[in-house]
């Protein structure tokens, strides 16, 4: 879909043209976004579906967050406790500490 997306990009600004920008393209892709996806997915498979529900809160959680720490972003009263509840949410699902 990105690709989609962003298909008129190298039509208005132009291709990259050293070997090296393509391989930050590349880098970008594979790493950032491959080895990301093939994570997230192996670790879902081994949990519950009620686990992988509630941790998917996780990634907007820390966008909001970082939105606000290193942008200053404002939060609303609904946001925080949005992020409240999800915080809740995330840490009752916690696993029990075993001996």
């Amino acid at each position: 879909m990105g690709s989609v997306v962003l298909a008129w990009a190298p039509l208005a600004f132009g291709w990259p043209r050293q070997v090296v920008d393509w391989a930050w393209l590349a880098g970008l892709g594979v790493l950032h976004t491959g080895l990301a996806y093939v994570m997230l997915f192996a670790g879902m498979a081994r949990l519950s579906l009620g686990r992988v529900a509630v941790l998917q809160f996780v990634y907007p959680l820390a966008a909001v967050l970082f939105d606000w720490g290193l942008y200053g972003t404002p939060m609303s009263l609904v946001q925080v406790l949005g992020m409240a509840l999800m915080g809740a949410s995330v840490w009752a699902i916690r696993r029990p500490v075993q001996a």
